[in-house]
């Protein structure tokens, strides 16, 4: 019972060299990225070997620099590097020598993983994804955002120094922020987007206005021009009845003197009818 006091004891106490500050302020459409160098020496040639780069990706939490001795960590026998469990396996670096985790992702949320390093006194938390695909951005809640530097790495890299760290080799690491971006995706402003959005309603509603009211222009003149030729047919065909007709005889002048209609310069014969117009003419 002793020892678990002293042990819940040893977790809560941090020394004051790993309690770091961040100067960046980041908004939820910003990141940095996170250059990370190790060194270690190769077991095989003894040669000293430094590597580093842009690997990481900062969290939505602390964005500082740390460093130490990075450690693989394990629990459930060694079966497990996902750092869900609390008590590590480890033999960690005794306080206040600062180290690194390294832990896989997956079988607990971020937080877990975060709050379970920070118990142990970790500088900062380096967590490798178990698919190769996007470098994502861990979400950290507000109770983990000031505590401990995390940093999240590709599946690649971070199974490399898995391998290195496993089979014995100490590995000191440095982190430090890199470069600063936004994301494409969230560059316009909401008032912008919001405007345009607007503009775009607005001109699709004008023209569908003025489409409308032309069709509907359009169909008026259509049936104001139909009833319009109606009315005229109609007053022809009154006008033209009543014109009075007659019935031409072998005795009448047109045919003694043989003249022809006026209107379609045919000759008159007995039996035509014709009417006789307004202009005093004849036509069969």
């Amino acid at each position: 019972m002793e020892s678990k006091c002293c042990y819940y004891y040893d977790l809560h106490r941090r020394s004051q060299s790993h309690r770091i500050h961040s100067d960046w302020s980041l908004h939820d459409d910003e990141y940095v990225l996170a250059y990370i160098n190790v060194t270690y020496t190769d077991p095989v040639s003894g040669a000293v070997i430094h590597q580093g780069g842009e690997i990481g990706k900062f969290s939505t939490g602390l964005v500082a620099s740390a460093r130490g001795r990075l450690v693989h960590v394990r629990s459930r026998n060694g079966t497990a590097h996902h750092g869900c469990d609390g008590r590590y396996e480890n033999d960690l670096p005794p306080a206040p020598q600062p180290w690194v985790a390294l832990v896989r992702r997956g079988l607990c949320n971020f937080d877990v993983k975060v709050e379970n390093a920070y118990r142990n006194n970790a500088s900062a938390v380096l967590i490798y994804d178990y698919k190769e695909g996007e470098l994502h951005r861990i979400h950290l809640t507000q109770r983990h955002k000031d505590t401990i530097v995390t940093v999240f790495i590709p599946k690649t890299q971070g199974e490399d120094l898995a391998h290195i760290t496993d089979s014995g080799v100490d590995v000191l690491m440095q982190i430090t922020p890199g470069k600063h971006f936004r994301y494409a995706d969230n560059n316009l402003n909401k008032t912008s987007v919001l405007f345009v959005s607007v503009s775009f309603i607005l001109l699709m509603v004008i023209s569908l206005a003025w489409l409308l009211f032309y069709y509907v222009q359009r169909f008026r003149y259509i049936h104001a021009r139909d009833q319009l030729t109606k009315r005229l047919v109609c007053a022809a065909k009154k006008a033209v009845c009543r014109i009075p007709v007659r019935i031409l005889k072998t005795d009448d002048a047109q045919l003694a003197e043989g003249e022809c209609c006026a209107v379609c310069l045919e000759p008159y014969r007995v039996s035509d009818h014709l009417r006789a117009l307004p202009c005093r003419q004849d036509h069969n």
